[in-house]
């Protein structure tokens, strides 16, 4: 778990009990809306899982996807990332990183 000095949350790896949450975020129109080229709600609690195992198994020291905890609780509010940005026209990645975050409504 990272503690970020002077805030309000911690980072941390997700884990498959985070299922719940992460269906709550990603089955919502209002922030799928603004995520990939053709956005869609999550179906199910399978779709929960295996998007945590996804993010779980990018190994980088530096890139990749975290759940967001508020400060002193264990209660997750969001996700963070570090992604290289496509490169345009292709599916392989630049050298352009991207950060992003998804916070739930709640938060």
């Amino acid at each position: 778990m990272r503690n970020l000095s002077g805030s309000n949350v911690n980072l941390r790896s997700w884990q498959t009990e985070d299922a719940d949450f992460v269906y709550d975020l990603y089955s919502r129109w209002d922030v799928q809306r603004y995520l990939g080229h053709e956005p869609r709600i999550m179906a199910g609690d399978d779709e929960a899982q295996a998007l945590i195992e996804r993010l779980r198994s990018r190994n980088d020291p530096v890139l990749g996807y975290w759940a967001v905890e508020a400060a002193g609780t264990t209660t997750v509010v969001g996700t963070v990332i570090l992604q290289r940005i496509r490169r345009s026209g292709t599916n392989g990645p630049s050298e352009e990183v991207e950060i992003g975050w998804h916070f739930h409504p709640d938060a």
